[in-house]
């Protein structure tokens, strides 16, 4: 009975060490952002598909990742922490919007916009699988409640022809 007694008090004694002794604080602890106010950045991103024709023809790309990155010192003067904050926003019919955390200062902003496969049809009307290299947008500098409607992109070169090898994309 005794040893009983002692491995449960001893096994108390152990929770109650590990419950009450406390964690050094991680210097560079990720900046919290939940009291900042937001910034709202939207525009247009489209691609040309066709050549062969007298009109342009704009496509729609699909599975579209847009992000935004804020570097950590813009949003805070007290942030230890390298790097950006990353955040992601949606795309819809050619449209993208992304909401992003501005410090009262203001806080510069870059929108990059994922790669695009997909097929072109060239002037001479033959169709080949490309790929269209990332986007990167300078936003500037937004301020809290801002909305802001970047130019149009409308790709009409700077693709890559491809091969394709069952449903990947081969350089």
């Amino acid at each position: 009975m005794k040893k009983h007694l002692f491995f449960l008090f001893a096994a108390t004694a152990v929770a109650c060490n590990v419950l009450f002794t406390s964690c050094d604080e991680d210097p560079a602890s990720e900046l919290s952002i939940e009291n900042l106010k937001t910034a709202t950045i939207e525009g247009t991103y489209l691609v040309v598909t066709d050549f062969t024709k007298d009109t342009t023809t704009l496509k729609t790309p699909s599975n579209i990742v847009v992000t935004a990155e804020i570097p950590y010192s813009e949003l805070s003067p007290e942030a230890t922490a390298t790097g950006v904050y990353s955040v992601t926003g949606t795309y819809s019919n050619g449209k993208y919007s992304v909401t992003v955390p501005t410090s009262v200062k203001g806080s510069n902003v870059t929108v990059k916009l994922s790669q695009i496969n997909g097929s072109v049809k060239k002037v001479d009307s033959t169709t080949v699988n490309v790929i269209w290299a990332d986007e990167t947008i300078d936003a500037g500098k937004l301020y809290p409640d801002q909305k802001i409607t970047l130019d149009n992109k409308i790709i009409t070169s700077g693709y890559t022809e491809v091969k394709t090898a069952g449903s990947e994309y081969v350089k």
